[in-house]
């Protein structure tokens, strides 16, 4: 059974914010999180982001992790340890 599509809708000043970060962040791994859910954002599925979309290859669950944290669903939980996932 076919899992359903990761919807991600940005607002222009979220876009503009996300871009902005993926372009100037010293951090390399924010701006990796940050190019992640722009790619999503602008139509691509998950498991292809994660597997050809970012400089080395990710778990798709890690990038639909980013999203998650990205979109909290309530300010008061507490945020989700690191996932980890081997490549077979």
């Amino acid at each position: 059974m076919a899992t359903p599509r990761t919807v991600v809708l940005l607002t222009a000043p979220q876009r503009a914010e996300l871009a902005r970060v993926r372009d100037t962040d010293p951090r390399p791994y924010v701006r990796e999180r940050a190019a992640a859910i722009l790619k999503v954002a602008a139509g691509q599925a998950v498991y292809q982001v994660a597997q050809t979309g970012l400089f080395r290859w990710r778990c798709p669950e890690t990038v639909a992790d980013w999203i998650a944290r990205f979109f909290p669903l309530s300010t008061s939980a507490p945020p989700a340890p690191p996932l980890t996932c081997k490549a077979s």
